[in-house]
């Protein structure tokens, strides 16, 4: 490597190169140990700048392993700052300078992520002690919050920042809590700002401009924050106060389909966020207000034809109809006849604790007076069905959690069967109005009226529902050509 980083002007693009950068990368990683022992951290700068990024990228990560295997607390500590220590001098002047290029702020940001990926020694060495990695990232902060403010219109700097973050909260794990506070509240309020400038009219024409920044780089790294804190008990009031802040921000400015068709990144990571959300804490919002505001906004956003936005929308309807379905089964409470139908409840899902018991009854409950004696499943179906009826990808009407025949299936398990029934044939009075579809559409209120309810029938006639929209469709963009 030494004699290709020697020549950087005449040979640094040959692949020689990357294959002796390749070579040093693995050789770190398999050989860590011995190589912290050596102190071979100090390579880093005899490659800095005389190879191409990616190739520095990776050396720098294998450094960072080599960095984790060290044998005492202060050798990890001081190689991680020996590594971090260029980018974040360079990121810090260019934090301050008038006329900062994106591209150089984000390549610094792109070496300590390198860093930060990779420099984490384990449990038993910390000790108790902070992480090292946490150490640079607490160090830094200032400058982040710098440089989040000068760039906030680049979109190239703010999704790399956005995955320094999310990567230093990933190295850290629990040992990140003393930056939680400090970084949800910076990601909330920098959606916040970002929303208010996409959503003010600034335009002569009086027209909304887009995103000046990617808002869903900072929901994403939300969620990482329930990824890491999610499975603590103590924790949960926190990540709730944040969901429901960014669920605020989100709303503001999703408020109808063409905005839902005008922002498809931030809803599909807003509604992968809710997700998660009841992936990990599913009682706290099964059984809050907020659950409705966010089936309204999904309910809107399944009435919009995009991959990416349906993608989001769908999983969360999923996630949020299979959790109400188990909360059911948890409480002890008689099932209705339609869980016949359903698996039983698993041994991993089964409660452990008269708690558990409660708070499942409690979540079901609160499901159920939203959904059923409240009516706000009908415009979750009415969404739904909405959707069923429009050109979609074959993977979004398959049954399983996050299709469309996956969420009406778990509704339809959740729901009487007469309220079920009556909020389809609602939906279909309005649906079928301009299609030859009635005799198909009885078909249907027949299937999703027995009970209990045949999986195959119940699949079957939404599959043949919706190949009816398909076909007329086809058919009127032929008469039209």
């Amino acid at each position: 490597l030494s004699a290709e980083v020697r020549q950087p002007t005449r040979r640094r693009r040959e692949p020689s190169a990357s294959r002796a950068a390749r070579a040093l990368t693995a050789l770190c990683h398999r050989c860590a140990a011995e190589l912290a022992a050596a102190n071979f951290v100090q390579v880093r700068d005899q490659i800095v700048n005389n190879v191409p990024l990616k190739d520095e990228l990776s050396v720098l990560e294998g450094l960072g392993a080599v960095v984790a295997a060290s044998a005492s607390y202060e050798a990890v500590v001081q190689g991680t700052q020996m590594l971090a220590r260029p980018p974040a001098e360079a990121l810090a002047l260019l934090a301050q300078a008038e006329n900062a290029e994106p591209r150089a702020v984000a390549h610094e940001l792109d070496r300590l992520t390198a860093v930060m990926r990779c420099a984490s020694p384990s449990s038993q060495l910390l000790n108790g002690r902070p992480h090292p990695v946490l150490e640079v990232f607490a160090n830094l902060w200032p400058v982040f919050e710098a440089v989040s403010i000068k760039m906030k219109t680049s979109h190239l700097v703010i999704e790399k920042l956005c995955r320094c973050y999310k990567h230093a909260m990933r190295s850290c794990r629990k040992h990140f809590e003393p930056m939680l506070d400090r970084m949800t509240g910076h990601l909330i309020k920098s959606l916040q700002d970002g929303v208010a400038n996409a959503g003010s009219p600034t335009l002569q024409d009086g027209s909304r401009h887009s995103a000046s920044a990617p808002l869903s780089s900072f929901v994403y790294c939300c969620s990482i924050c329930i990824t890491e804190f999610g499975d603590e008990a103590r924790m949960i009031p926190k990540l709730f106060e944040m969901v429901s802040s960014v669920s605020q921000a989100c709303f503001a400015l999703l408020q109808s389909p063409a905005h839902f068709a005008e922002h498809p990144d931030l809803v599909e990571e807003y509604f992968y966020l809710a997700s998660r959300f009841l992936d990990y804490c599913p009682g706290s919002l099964l059984s809050s207000p907020l659950l409705g505001h966010i089936l309204q906004s999904a309910s809107t956003g399944l009435r919009v034809e995009h991959r990416e936005a349906l993608r989001g929308v769908l999983h969360f309807c999923g996630e949020c109809t299979a959790a109400a379905v188990l909360a059911l089964k948890k409480s002890g409470d008689p099932l209705p006849p339609a869980m016949s139908s359903d698996e039983p409840l698993q041994a991993r899902d089964a409660p452990r604790s008269q708690e558990d018991v409660d708070l499942a009854r409690s979540a079901a409950q609160s499901v159920r007076r939203l959904l059923v004696d409240q009516d706000g499943g009908r415009a979750l179906v009415d969404g739904l069905l909405a959707a069923l009826s429009g050109d979609l990808p074959a993977q979004f009407l398959e049954e399983g959690r996050g299709s469309l025949l996956g969420c009406l299936w778990k509704l339809r398990l959740f729901c009487p069967p007469d309220v079920f029934a009556r909020w389809c044939g609602a939906s279909l009075e309005v649906i079928t109005a301009n299609f030859a579809s009635t005799e198909i559409a009885g078909d249907l209120l027949n299937a999703v009226s027995v009970d209990p309810p045949r999986r195959d029938a119940f699949h079957d006639a939404f599959v043949v529902f919706a190949r009816c929209f398909q076909t007329n469709k086809r058919g009127r963009r032929r008469r039209h050509r």
